[in-house]
């Protein structure tokens, strides 16, 4: 089906060459168009939108919605754009180009074809008003905003195009969107990253709008004109979706972001004759120019599809997610945010799990802004984006962690547990269930500036209730962002010296350290990834993120529980604190004293501190989310103390991405110890039944040995300095 290629020349070699529109090693340039309209809609598309919208229901509430929008009620239409018009202004003229573009080709009518013309006019005239400057925005001040309005332009003409123009509106149209082209180089985000895939989703747009192939073939394999080298597309497929399907930036938020340009750039190409949604990309082997982040490999190819099949593979049983970092998405149902991804994804795979989530949505949400419709319309782009979706109903569908299986490259299903080796992480499931106890490892690197200083974070969900939770913040301009959000105190992890770890290392002012801007690196090293019939464990460390610190983590998941083991190695006498943050109050001992915390970044946000002895092992019970009852014991550290801290409050009310309710408590339970060395242990799991957690005398050649009770059952487990972990 697909072509095979010759190794692909990179921007390091030979620029001039890449940027012609004959080379093309990957075969995917357009040879002909189809007939107008190409890009947002295809002709078919819209005879079926006719079809669906004289049938009723939710079509029908669409194409009202629509028609109120295109309503020039305050005559925008008649005003004309100056230099002094503000971004609103032009993005108001662009979106009644745009609408009524759209509504005159779904049903003909010559006052909304009218409408369109005139503000599209307006907006041309306008664009061709401006000095030529290199680098220079149009309509916006946002890199970002500016991609969607050039695209918007790009979709009223297309559309316009197809019912028709005359010669000088043609003229003028045309020669507006080639102006664009310099308003896309403004972008000062050239390599990997969602900046520049939106800036390549604009160029694109209008490329494929004036069926102009060098544009189109700026836009897929890259191009001068700006400040630097911008990569193209080819770059993004291959490299900014790693090979186990998950987003460089590694937080399930942006990884969704992105996909959303990529969706409307696989869509446009799909309507002028490309199909990229089922192109074999291979992975990028090493750096094309100045790359963002160096996870290469490892050799296979893989589709778009396994961008949409990785969030499955982090989340918990019940499509929970980590809030690790710049994240916002607690629940895969809150992707309806994003758009139509999951409806453009059914429509290009036909996978059951799309389907079951689509259906999960319209389940979940009992109450909408708008009734009627679905979800994945209920946002602003749902106003057009109606008209993009094939399917009036998805079937049932079906998902579950059972089987094994492969997604991309190296996404690894086995025994309801998930390996992600280039993302750098690991989600362990006592089975399939949505319940299942589970627990979710960060080994990754710090690649990004969307990250938490958080190297082996946990996060632990059992009974379908989050144990444990990341920070949660409302926002960039959360005054708490940097001195709370980005400190190791905040995560599930252990903090060395009561101080943040590298990349936060110094004092900064930024939000957006990440180890590219340093010499050294933050990765981590997978030890273990096991699953067996009882059990499935984890193992990982890090050298990188403390001077002359040893972290090692392992996890152990069974129907039980949560088993937690941390060693913690250095050269000198330093201060570990093994922290984990609970979701919901819990309460600490009588016999604990006040303590008065550090004003490190981080620690200072900590309340009503208090502390006891933690010469036993501390066991919490307390109530988590949905009413759940949770339990934690850490096990004895005879010269260390137990510290349990009220958490900065979430904001009342407030939920992210997905979240059906919240608990706005979180409490910080940390294990204190002062030494060269320590190894902390604890062990999660949810319900009344009496739990204990000791540590046994170590087996040969140092093998850890602990031994749970939970009620009448009893589990001991070895773990080897090398080599697979028993229950013995």
């Amino acid at each position: 089906m697909f072509v095979t290629y010759h190794d692909v020349v990179s921007p390091r070699c030979d620029r001039k060459l890449l940027e012609q529109v004959t080379y093309d090693p990957f075969k995917v340039m357009p040879t002909a168009f189809p007939a107008r309209p190409h890009l947002f809609v295809s002709a078919r598309q819209l005879e079926l939108v006719r079809r669906s919208i004289a049938k009723g229901g939710w079509r029908q509430i669409a194409w009202q919605r629509l028609l109120d929008a295109a309503a020039d009620k305050e005559n925008l239409s008649r005003h004309k754009l100056s230099d002094s018009s503000t971004t609103v202004e032009k993005w108001d003229m662009l979106r009644l180009a745009k609408y009524n573009a759209l509504a005159c080709a779904i049903n003909p009518d010559t006052k909304q074809q009218d409408l369109a013309l005139r503000a599209l006019r307006q907006v041309a005239t306008y664009c061709l008003r401006q000095p030529t400057e290199p680098l220079k925005k149009l309509f916006t001040q946002s890199d970002l905003d500016e991609s969607r309005a050039v695209a918007a332009a790009a979709i009223a003409y297309d559309l316009l195009a197809s019912q028709g123009l005359s010669d000088r509106d043609d003229k003028l149209f045309r020669d507006m969107l080639r102006t664009t082209y310099n308003a896309s180089n403004a972008c000062n985000h050239y390599t990997c990253g969602n900046f520049n895939s939106w800036s390549q989703y604009g160029r694109l747009a209008v490329a494929l709008s004036l069926e102009d192939m060098q544009g189109i073939h700026d836009a897929l394999y890259g191009c001068s004109g700006g400040a630097e080298w911008r990569y193209g597309l080819i770059h993004q497929f291959r490299h900014d979706f790693l090979a186990d399907g998950h987003h460089w930036e590694r937080t399930p938020g942006y990884h969704f972001y992105t996909l959303m340009a990529f969706v409307n750039i696989l869509d446009n190409l799909n309507n002028s004759g490309c199909d990229l949604w089922h192109y074999p990309f291979p992975t990028l082997r090493q750096d094309d120019l100045k790359d963002n982040h160096r996870a290469y490999g490892p050799a296979g190819k893989r589709t778009m599809q396994a961008a949409f099949d990785a969030p499955f593979r982090i989340a918990f049983g019940n499509c929970d997610l980590s809030l690790l970092s710049d994240s916002g998405l607690a629940n895969l149902r809150g992707t309806w945010i994003w758009g139509i991804l999951y409806n453009k994804a059914y429509q290009a795979y036909h996978q059951p799990h799309y389907a079951w989530l689509l259906n999960k949505m319209e389940r979940d949400y009992t109450k909408r802004d708008i009734p009627g419709l679905p979800m994945p319309l209920q946002s602003r782009h749902g106003i057009i984006d109606f008209a993009r979706i094939r399917e009036e109903s998805y079937p049932d569908g079906k998902f579950s962690f059972g089987g094994t299986g492969i997604v991309g490259v190296n996404n690894t299903l086995q025994r309801s547990s998930t390996l992600m080796p280039s993302f750098g992480g690991a989600v362990l499931r006592a089975s399939s269930g949505p319940k299942a106890a589970a627990a979710y490892l960060y080994y990754g690197p710090h690649a990004a500036g969307h990250q938490h200083p958080a190297a082996l974070h946990v996060d632990i969900h059992i009974g379908g209730s989050r144990l444990t939770d990341a920070a949660r913040l409302g926002g960039y301009n959360d005054n708490r962002y940097l001195t709370w959000g980005r400190t190791t105190i905040a995560a599930n992890t252990v903090t060395v010296d009561g101080k943040s770890m590298f990349p936060y290392d110094f004092p900064t002012k930024s939000i957006w350290e990440c180890d590219r801007w340093r010499d050294n690196i933050s990765d981590g090293e997978l030890r273990l990834f096991q699953t067996e019939k009882e059990f499935s464990a984890v193992q990982a460390i890090n050298t990188n993120v403390y001077p002359d610190v040893i972290l090692e983590r392992t996890l152990i998941v069974n129907k039980l529980g949560v088993l937690d083991i941390y060693r913690v190695t250095a050269t000198k006498a330093r201060q570990f604190d093994y922290t984990f943050h609970a979701v919901g109050a819990v309460t600490p001992p009588d016999a604990s004293r006040p303590i008065r915390l550090s004003n490190e970044n981080g620690y200072q946000h900590l309340s009503n501190s208090r502390v006891w002895s933690a010469k036993t092992s501390a066991h919490f019970t307390w109530i988590a989310e949905a009413g759940v009852t949770a339990q934690s014991v850490f096990v004895a550290q005879p010269s260390g103390t137990m510290i349990v801290a009220e958490d900065p409050l979430i904001k009342e009310g407030h939920c992210s991405y997905g979240e059906l309710s919240v608990v706005t408590s979180r409490t910080s339970l940390i294990q204190r110890v002062k030494a060269p060395k320590a190894i902390f242990a604890s062990f999660w799991s949810t319900g009344t039944t009496p739990i204990t957690l000791k540590r046994d005398k170590n087996g040969a050649g140092g093998e850890l040995r602990f031994t749970v009770t939970h009620g009448q059952t009893t589990n001991s487990w070895a773990i080897p300095a090398n080599g697979n972990i028993k229950l013995i």
